[in-house]
């Protein structure tokens, strides 16, 4: 099945993302990752939708501004507050590129003291300092991935449609794209898009787990398996795909990969509470976090067949904060949410990050979580294997008002 959809770009014109990095290679415009020229003269690109499509008279200024909140120090962390403009801001996505810089997207309401300003953003330190870009003014974001060229991919939700985001030149650009659920993204190394989605056909009462992508220039999609709810998924190097899942309202954990050019699937546990995440070594090895009771698990298939262990002992591990990278050397890291005494929703509560680069699994504090809305984290590890994260909490003690950290680890191995 294909879908054919209309390319959503702005007055600052289409080009390729090789061509719009060709032309930052060159030098031209500025120094940040869209070598736009940062006039701040108006609006480039029309990002807002209504009943007719695309409206041309709004839109946003795809200029770079800088990120300019508290930045702090905790223990071997150094933590950057993005969004300070903002009454409120979620993280919903995080990944960094060939050169270990980060890229962060996230939403922000209340920008400027103004209720009815809310923008979707795209920050990254990629100049060497950190900037921000608006994508829409409307919708919200939904995942983030830097392909191994590092093109710069983002799942956009506006009015209930998914568009795949595509940082350009200038602007970026919004291609309507297959189904709409749970999703999960990543890219593979001819920049195509993979996107995992958990389908809901309410008229016809049924349920899937599809896989869709542009890699022939159309968005195409499969089924992979019946149901599938909360699907992460990932792009090995061989640009092999995985995805990690559950089926339906069981405590079944599943695991499906396209490796023999066909879809297999197999069960990796069946003690599974909440919110899988997964992350895969560039050999092809699979690692997976997932709460289940009061303990945070972790598997993988390294030496062949699953293997499970605890990593969080008996404390709660919330997994609305659960997010999972495993470094070059194979080393995994974990950022979760952290809740005592064991089920205490009004005890203290934060994130922790837990890592066995030492050999046995050791636990950093990280910061509080939010008060209100979701608690959300990501976690991504560069080429050094230095951990980055990004994660919601309360601006001011236990306020409305939220922001964004990101944090990266400082201190050298061993510390």
């Amino acid at each position: 099945m294909q879908w054919l959809g209309v390319l959503i770009v702005a007055g600052c014109g289409a080009r390729s993302f090789e061509a719009g990095k060709a032309a930052a290679d060159a030098g031209g415009g500025d120094s940040d990752v869209d070598a736009d020229t940062d006039t701040g003269t108006g609006t480039d690109r029309p990002p807002v939708f209504d009943a007719g499509g695309p409206d041309p008279d709004a839109g946003v200024d795809c200029d770079d501004l800088p990120e300019e909140g508290e930045v702090l120090t905790v223990g071997c962390w150094t933590l950057r507050q993005l969004g300070a403009d903002a009454y409120t801001a979620g993280t919903s996505g995080l990944d960094v590129d060939s050169s270990d810089r980060a890229h962060v997207l996230y939403g922000a309401g209340g920008i400027d003291g103004s209720k009815d300003a809310h923008a979707l953003r795209h920050a990254t330190d990629a100049s060497g300092a950190w900037l921000r870009e608006d994508i829409t003014l409307v919708g919200s974001g939904l995942d983030l991935a830097v392909s191994p060229g590092d093109g710069i991919h983002a799942l956009v939700s506006i009015d209930s449609e998914l568009f795949h985001g595509l940082a350009g030149p200038e602007c970026w650009t919004l291609d309507p794209s297959p189904d709409w659920g749970d999703v999960s993204l990543d890219v593979d190394s001819t920049e195509a898009a993979h996107v995992a989605t958990h389908v809901v056909d309410r008229a016809a009462g049924g349920e899937w787990l599809s896989h869709s992508t542009n890699e022939g220039g159309e968005w195409t999609a499969e089924t992979v398996d019946d149901p599938g709810r909360d699907p992460t998924i990932r792009i090995d190097d061989v640009d092999v795909a995985h995805i990690l899942y559950r089926t339906g309202r069981s405590r079944a954990l599943m695991y499906a990969t396209n490796a023999t050019g066909a879809w297999t699937t197999e069960v990796v546990a069946t003690d599974l509470r909440d919110s899988p995440k997964l992350a895969v070594h560039p050999s092809g090895t699979v690692h997976v976090a997932y709460s289940a009771g009061e303990d945070l698990q972790y598997a993988t298939n390294a030496s062949g067949s699953w293997r499970i262990e605890a990593i969080t002992g008996a404390a709660w591990a919330d997994a609305d904060g659960v997010s999972i990278a495993v470094d070059p050397d194979g080393f995994v890291h974990v950022v979760h949410g952290w809740r005592t005494p064991p089920g205490a929703y009004d005890g203290p509560s934060e994130y922790r990050v837990t890592t066995n680069r030492t050999g046995a699994w050791v636990e950093e504090f990280l910061g509080d979580f939010a008060s209100h809305g979701t608690n959300r984290s990501r976690i991504a590890v560069d080429s050094t294997g230095t951990p980055h994260v990004v994660y919601t909490y309360d601006l001011e003690g236990y306020s409305a008002q939220t922001a964004v950290r990101y944090a990266v680890r400082d201190c050298p191995d061993g510390e």
